[in-house]
């Protein structure tokens, strides 16, 4: 009886001795294809601070000239929405009601491309104007179209934006100049057909 008892521990150890030794071959296969698939990426898992110094040179990482006219784009939109903020509005809205006011009626799609947005970008936009009873959406001829025009309270809101987007934008004018605004505004355009023609050089 003893003897068959000590027969089972000695092959329950040695079955679970070979488990544990399975299981620690496996992590170390593991861990050494993934050293070989870091290396293959040429990553060094204990690369030193100073040689990933040496393989990142600052010329190399930077200027961004999208950051930098992203950088500019938030601030000017920070001062035009501080602008009109006393009256509940953003830049971006009153570009949206200005732009229909100005057309009289814009299908969905024609405002889209003035404004530069995507017609999903557009159509979030529109819905707090829509919402708000200052803008109303139509349908003409061709049912899957859409056409915004304003409506009375509309007329209004956009009527008492005016001044004060005048006024922030002549004081922009003032202190950038009006020869170096034509400048800016030559500037932009050539920098939207760069990004079009350099979007499809990538396709």
């Amino acid at each position: 009886m003893i003897l068959s008892f000590v027969v089972v521990r000695i092959f329950r150890g040695y079955f679970n001795f070979r488990f544990y030794l399975c299981a620690f071959a496996s992590l170390r296969e593991i861990w050494i294809l993934l050293v070989v698939a870091v290396k293959s990426l040429g990553a060094d898992i204990n690369m030193p601070d100073g040689v990933i110094q040496d393989r990142l040179p600052p010329s190399k990482l930077g200027p961004c000239t999208c950051t930098d006219i992203r950088r500019a784009a938030r601030k000017l939109t920070s001062l035009y929405d501080s602008a009109l903020a006393p009256v509940g509005i953003t830049i971006t809205q009153y570009s949206i009601l200005a732009s229909i006011g100005r057309a009289g009626e814009l299908s969905h799609t024609v405002l889209a491309e003035r404004l530069g947005m995507d017609r999903t970008t557009l159509t979030r936009n529109l819905r707090p104007l829509i919402e708000s009873k200052w803008v109303v959406a139509g349908s003409g001829e061709d049912r899957r179209q859409r056409w915004l025009h304003l409506t009375a309270a509309g007329k209004k809101k956009l009527k008492r934006c005016l001044p004060l987007w005048e006024k922030v934008q002549n004081e922009f004018v003032s202190e950038i100049g009006a020869e170096q605004l034509q400048e800016l505004r030559t500037l932009l355009r050539l920098v939207e057909s760069a990004v079009v023609s350099a979007g499809s050089a990538e396709e």
